[in-house]
């Protein structure tokens, strides 16, 4: 089930330690419907193709803790770099937008280098993502999904101290943005049709030059600021 035409939404979240062995912890969680900005219908059939392909030509590897397993496009993730084909720059280019509005609801600057690895998870009936983050180190920044079939499952964000679960709705043509840190999962599919996401990994200058090995700068493409185009 396809629903679109929500409302860009921030979620604020946060815990209050009153005691010092109780830290105290703000973030906040950007979603917006992109739908009417890319053509969805299309990049529903080039994630299905794309995942043919990657089955085809490569085995399978790490699947970033999701358990989808050896079968799986996201056990091939590491084999390519979604923003860096051709048909995708213009979606690139509209993350990079939300992006930078994600930065002005913060207040923070916007004007500088992002770098972003990019992957598609096609999950079918019986499916899930297991609970994982996307990093956890010095340089862990932001991380995001892009919703291309949905199938009325909620993909959920755990709070890492009072463990409260954000069940956000999955749906057609949503881009969600959030601290990579922050672990989250998905329902099962239920339904004969696939559930599609984008996921994305963002860097800053300092930790793709500081952080990512060289043989792995590949997959890393730079997102420019459409601001300074």
């Amino acid at each position: 089930m396809n629903i679109t035409g929500f409302s860009k939404k921030i979620n604020e979240f946060s815990v209050k330690g009153y005691s010092e062995l109780v830290p105290s912890l703000k973030y906040k969680i950007y979603e917006i419907d992109i739908s009417t900005e890319y053509d969805f219908r299309f990049l529903q059939q080039y994630c299905l193709w794309l995942e043919n392909e990657m089955l085809t030509k490569f085995p399978a590897s790490w699947d970033g803790q999701t358990r989808l397993g050896e079968n799986s496009l996201t056990s091939r993730y590491s084999f390519y770099s979604l923003f860096a084909i051709e048909e995708m720059k213009p979606l690139a280019d509209i993350v990079r937008k939300h992006y930078d509005s994600f930065m002005d609801e913060l207040g923070k600057d916007k004007d500088h280098s992002v770098y972003c690895q990019s992957w598609v998870n096609v999950m079918r009936q019986g499916e899930h993502i297991a609970r994982h983050n996307h990093w956890g180190f010095e340089y862990t920044y932001l991380s995001a999904n892009i919703c291309v079939a949905a199938n009325g499952t909620h993909t959920n964000y755990y709070n890492p101290i009072s463990g409260e679960k954000y069940a956000s709705p999955n749906r057609f043509g949503k881009l969600t943005i959030f601290p990579s840190w922050i672990q989250h999962d998905t329902d099962v599919v239920v339904d004969n049709d696939p559930r599609i996401s984008i996921a994305m990994d963002f860097y800053t200058e300092k930790g793709f030059n500081e952080d990512i090995y060289e043989d792995k700068k590949w997959r890393w493409v730079e997102l420019k600021s459409l601001s300074n185009a």
